[in-house]
């Protein structure tokens, strides 16, 4: 599965979820989103363009009002890449609610 065939995926996704993608306008044209919560942290979840038939997801906390850090780290086949992008938003969702229990 190539890069054009995932990109109506991931942009289909994004838009069932309401999140903003945006695709680098150099290099390898990855495509990326951010998700904040209330507490004003915001994860920053990249997506890589295929290598052989893996896709790579990357979600860095790129703010935090407290300056905890976080970077996760997803590889996948290109087959999966609805699932991996379920995960990383649902990572993301998971460490905003890490302190309310």
């Amino acid at each position: 599965m190539s890069y054009r065939e995932t990109g109506p995926i991931i942009e289909r996704w994004a838009q069932k979820q309401g999140v903003h993608l945006t695709r680098e306008s150099g290099g390898p044209a990855r495509r990326y989103f951010h998700v904040s919560s209330e507490a004003g942290e915001t994860f920053q979840i990249v997506i890589e363009p295929e290598h052989g038939d893996a896709v790579r997801m990357d979600a860095h906390l790129i703010e935090s009002p407290t300056d905890e850090e976080a970077h996760f780290v997803w590889e996948v086949p290109a087959s999966q890449i609805e699932n991996c992008l379920d995960m990383s938003l649902a990572s993301a969702q998971a460490w905003f609610r890490r302190g309310a229990r």
